[in-house]
């Protein structure tokens, strides 16, 4: 009986959205951990993004780790928003749509696939939450590090607790986002989430696909890790969280990805995720992959830290290459 009580506590469903062309149902599944007292609802979010499939392994963590009877409130789990775009490992969901990426249709009132998933997942998980994490980026060959949330939403409050919740993830990179006025946008989960419905939205961009078994290892951790910590801030989990001895907060990123095509040759591989670049320092090098000239030299436009890098593979003009913590905007300090 009481294993039978303790599996109850965690339930799958799935949420039917529409049919595609060839006739296959599209719906999206989500678990709900419940926990033996009342309390809050924390939601998470998988790929809106269909080549950003490293959080679903880290998510398939989070639901062993977590257990229902150690909880006061809900956590809910979307291992997958996007199933047509996961299937087809594009960022996009349909390219014919006005709308193809999901993570700038939210709110709205079209039909495509875009606009019905995030419709049902509004009032079906979103709705109902007290605090949500969107889980970004992880598609091979590239990996991030970073928590973000947002600054710039009309209610100084909700800006006081979505920095509180960024804080609370406990990674040691925290960026503070004009989620509604810059990127990604009022159309985004964040953004929407935050002006249209008052809550506070974690993005977390931490790990990849195509690096080492270790590295993977310790993503992963930090993720359990950090839904832990906020579990923990919510009043959802006791006990205390696990928290960095100081922290880099940062406002601004450079994107040095490529504008040509080709091989990507990093100039260091085994350079870690927050460590220190110089400005005009050598990142890699984009070379032709029949004749092997130079192509493009991918250079750091100023002082900072690595907050995404890549391993060698074949890009295109755009693809993931590195990003830079710009240090103007930037500073470490004792976690606050």
């Amino acid at each position: 009986m009481a294993g039978n009580a303790m599996a109850s506590r965690h339930e799958v469903r799935r949420l039917p959205v529409s049919f595609d062309r060839d006739g296959t149902e599209i719906s999206i599944a989500v678990h709900t951990i419940k926990g033996s007292r009342p309390g809050p609802t924390l939601s998470l979010f998988g790929p809106q993004h269909g080549d950003e499939w490293f959080t679903v392994r880290a998510l398939y963590e989070v639901v062993r780790d977590l257990r229902g009877e150690d909880l006061a409130g809900t956590v809910n789990i979307v291992p997958v928003c996007n199933p047509p775009a996961l299937r087809d490992g594009t960022r996009v969901t349909q390219v014919s749509a006005d709308e193809p990426d999901m993570n700038r249709a939210w709110g709205g009132s079209n039909t495509w696939i875009a606009n019905q998933l995030t419709n049902v997942l509004t009032s079906e998980v979103v709705a109902g939450s007290d605090a949500l994490v969107d889980f970004h980026l992880g598609p091979s060959n590239s990996a991030f590090g970073a928590v973000c949330y947002g600054k710039d939403f009309a209610d100084d409050a909700l800006n006081a607790r979505s920095r509180q919740l960024g804080h609370a993830f406990g990674y040691p990179v925290v960026g503070a986002l004009n989620v509604t006025g810059g990127f990604p946008g009022p159309r985004s989960l964040a953004g929407f989430a935050g002006a249209t419905l008052g809550i506070p939205t974690v993005l977390v961009e931490i790990g990849g696909g195509g690096f080492s078994e270790e590295a993977a290892t310790a993503w992963i951790a930090d993720i359990v890790r950090g839904v832990r910590n906020l579990a923990i801030a919510l009043g959802i989990l006791d006990g205390d969280p696990v928290l960095p001895d100081r922290v880099l907060s940062y406002t601004t990123t450079r994107r040095v990805n490529p504008s040509v095509g080709g091989l990507l040759v990093p100039e260091h591989s085994d350079r870690p995720l927050g460590g220190e670049v110089r400005a005009g320092e050598l990142l890699g090098t984009v070379v032709c992959p029949q004749t092997y000239v130079e192509r493009e030299r991918l250079t750091s436009p100023c002082d900072g830290w690595l907050f995404y890098t890549a391993v060698s593979y074949l890009v295109r003009p755009g693809d993931w290459a590195f990003g830079v913590i710009d240090a103007a905007d930037a500073r470490w300090s004792a976690d606050d």
